[in-house]
């Protein structure tokens, strides 16, 4: 069985089949990868603020060093 586009685009079915398959796959692969990239950028965010409440808890810094001078590398 064929579907005619137009005069001279002829596909059969099953070429048109796989076209909507790899359509439907490409879409929920793009969902995904919005979906991983926004977890991305929270796991991002809260590493950020568990730095900087990191920082604070370790006793602010005094001209670079920690009070009790120790090095902490940030």
């Amino acid at each position: 069985m064929y579907l005619v586009f137009g005069a001279s685009l002829h596909l059969p079915t099953k070429q048109i089949s796989a076209l909507l398959n790899i359509e439907a796959w490409q879409s929920r692969n793009e969902n995904a990868r919005v979906a991983d990239q926004q977890e991305l950028n929270q796991s991002l965010s809260n590493l950020e603020m568990n730095h900087q409440q990191l920082k604070e808890t370790l006793g602010v810094f005094l001209n670079g060093q920690p009070e009790n001078g120790l090095t902490v590398f940030f």
